[in-house]
C-alpha cells in the first residue's frame, strides 16, 4: 500500500512540477532568502554564485547569509588546544579528534597528520587552519554586489547566544523586522547551505502566491538529494546513491503531497493532517511569525517544530512546486546520525503541540487533536520499526517454513524498495531540466544498477538511526553536524 501511494504521489509531483514550469510570468513579491550556516566556508560561495544567478532579475529578492560568532569561537578555541597538546609532547601523537574537525580544513587534514614533529607541526598549524564561512562569504557577496551594481548579498554575524540555526534566523528575522514597510507583504525564504533549487523557483513562488485564496503563512519546497552524487570511491558512490534516491523518493512522493493535502482540508475547513517543514525551500510569511514571535525554539529540529505550530494554529502550508536540489549524507554512518537526529525531532511532535498549544493559548478541536495524535504515530512507529519488522517477518517465514509467506515477504519488500528506486530515477530522468540539475543524466548504468544492489542495506541502515533514538540509545540531545 505504501509503494502504490508513494509511486502515486510521486507521478502527480513531478506532472505539478512541470506544469509549474510552463506557467506565465506574474509580479514578484518581496522575498528575503536567509541561509544559516555552520562551518560552510567549503560549500558557500558556490552556493551564493548559484542564488544570484537566480535571482538576477528579480531585484525584489535579496540574499542574506547569517554567520554565527560561535564557528571563529569555536575553531580559535580548538586551535589552541591543538597547540597546547604539542606544547606537552615531543610528538603530536594522537589527536584530539574533535579539535581537529573544527580547527582544520578537511582537505589539509592528511598533510598535518604525517608530521611526527611537534614544532613542525605547530608551524604548519597556521596554514591548514579552517577558513572561516563569514571571511569566505562575505568576499563572495562582495565580489556579486560589485558585479550587479546594488547590493543583493548580505552577511550577518549572529552573536554567541543565538544558539543553534534557530537563533540565526530568528536574529536574521528581528533584523529584517526592523527594515520592513508597515503592512509590506515580504516572505523569508529559509534554505540550507548546500541548496541549489531548480531554476525558475521564483517564478513558481509568485505564480504560487498568485493563485492561491489569501496569503499562505508558508510555502514548503521539496528536496531532490541527488546533488553530491560526482565522482567518488565505488563503494561510497553505490550507498550515497542509493541512500539519495531513498530521500528523493519520500520527498516526491510523501512529502509533497502531504503539504498539498494539508492545504486542500485548510481551504476546506477540513480535518487537517500533521505538517511539518524542512529548512530546504520553507518560504515564511512575515507577519505569521511576527504573530508567532519568530520562529519556534522549543525544539532541536526547529523547521519541523514550525509546522507543528502551523498545523496547531490552522495556518495555511502550501506545497511549492519546485524542487530544491541538495546533498545526501556523505556515508552510511552520517545517515544513521543524520536518521536519529531527525527522528527525535519527529517523535516529540505530541509534546511540541502541548507547549504551543498552552503558550499561544490555542483552542484545537479534539477530534483533530486525536487525529494529529493518531498521524503523528503512526509516522513515528513506521519510520523507527520498519526495517526491524520486515526483518522479524523474514525470520518469521524461514522459522515457519512457508515458502509462500518467504515468497510474500521478499515480494513486498523488493516491490517498495528495488521497483520503487527504478522509479523514481525514471521519473526524474524523464524531465531533462531535473535530469541535469540532479546529475542523474551523467550517472552510468553501472553507477545506477550499484545503487539499486544496496537498495535493501540501505532501507535497513536508514531504519537503524531512528530505532536507536526511539530506545533511547544515541548521543541525545547532539545535533547532526558532518563535513561535506
Amino acid at each position: 500500500l505504501s509503494y502504490l501511494d508513494l509511486r502515486r504521489e510521486s507521478r502527480r509531483t513531478i506532472e505539478s512540477i512541470r506544469s509549474s514550469n510552463s506557467g506565465t510570468h506574474v509580479g514578484m513579491p518581496s522575498v528575503t532568502v536567509v541561509i544559516p550556516v555552520l562551518r560552510e566556508a567549503a560549500v558557500i560561495e558556490g552556493t551564493l554564485d548559484h542564488f544570484a544567478a537566480l535571482s538576477r532579475d528579480h531585484q525584489d529578492v535579496r540574499i542574506w547569509v547569517i554567520t554565527t560568532a560561535r564557528e571563529r569561537d569555536e575553531r580559535d578555541a580548538a586551535f589552541e588546544r591543538l597547540v597546547g597538546g604539542f606544547a606537552r609532547k615531543d610528538k603530536p601523537g594522537l589527536w584530539d579528534a574533535a579539535s581537529l574537525e573544527i580547527a582544520v580544513a578537511p582537505d589539509h587534514r592528511p598533510k598535518l597528520l604525517a608530521v611526527d614533529d611537534s614544532t613542525r607541526a605547530r608551524a604548519l598549524l597556521p596554514e591548514v587552519l579552517r577558513p572561516l564561512s563569514e571571511d569566505v562569504a562575505k568576499d563572495a557577496a562582495a565580489r556579486i554586489n560589485s558585479c550587479l551594481g546594488y547590493e543583493k548579498i548580505r552577511v550577518l554575524v549572529a552573536p554567541r547566544e543565538s544558539e543553534r540555526k534557530v537563533g540565526q534566523l530568528n536574529y536574521a528575522f528581528t533584523t529584517l523586522r526592523a527594515e520592513l514597510a508597515e503592512g509590506e507583504t515580504h516572505y523569508i525564504a529559509v534554505y540550507d547551505a548546500d541548496s541549489a533549487p531548480e531554476a525558475g523557483v521564483f517564478d513558481a513562488f509568485a505564480r504560487a502566491l498568485a493563485q492561491s485564496a489569501g496569503a499562505p503563512s508558508i510555502f514548503q519546497q521539496v528536496s531532490c538529494y541527488c546533488k553530491n552524487l560526482g565522482p567518488i570511491a565505488e563503494a561510497r558512490a553505490a550507498f550515497r546513491t542509493a541512500d539519495a534516491i531513498a530521500q528523493t523518493r519520500w520527498a516526491l512522493g510523501f512529502e509533497y503531497g502531504l503539504y498539498r493535502r494539508y492545504h486542500s482540508a485548510v481551504q476546506a475547513h477540513r480535518l487537517r493532517d500533521l505538517a511539518y517543514c524542512v529548512g530546504h525551500g520553507c518560504f515564511v510569511s512575515t507577519d505569521f511569525l511576527i504573530r508567532i514571535d519568530g520562529f519556534p525554539t522549543e525544539s532541536e529540529t526547529d523547521d519541523l517544530a514550525l509546522g507543528y505550530l502551523a498545523s496547531a494554529m490552522c495556518e495555511d502550508v502550501a506545497p511549492l512546486p519546485a524542487l530544491d536540489f541538495c546533498e545526501a549524507a556523505p556515508d552510511p554512518f552520517a545517515t544513521i546520525r543524520q536518521s536519529g537526529f531527525w527522528y527525535r525531532g519527529s517523535a516529540r511532535f505530541a509534546n511540541d503541540l502541548e507547549i504551543f498549544r498552552r503558550k499561544h493559548q490555542l483552542q484545537i478541536e479534539w477530534r483533530q487533536w486525536w487525529w494529529f495524535r493518531l498521524r503523528g504515530t503512526g509516522r513515528k512507529v513506521a519510520w523507527a520499526w520498519r526495517g526491524a519488522m520486515f526483518v522479524t517477518a523474514l525470520a518469521a517465514s524461514l522459522a515457519l517454513l512457508s515458502p509462500w509467506l518467504l515468497a510474500l515477504t521478499l515480494f513486498t519488500h523488493l516491490l517498495y524498495v528495488q521497483v520503487g528506486y527504478w522509479e523514481t530515477v525514471g521519473q526524474l530522468r524523464s524531465d531533462p531540466a531535473i535530469a541535469h540539475a540532479s546529475g542523474l543524466d551523467d550517472l552510468s548504468i553501472g553507477r545506477l544498477l550499484w545503487g539499486a544492489a544496496v537498495s535493501t542495506p540501505i532501507f535497513l541502515i536508514r531504519s537503524i538511526g531512528p530505532l536507536c533514538a526511539s530506545l533511547g540509545i544515541g548521543p541525545g540531545r547532539r545535533a547532526w553536524k558532518s563535513d561535506r
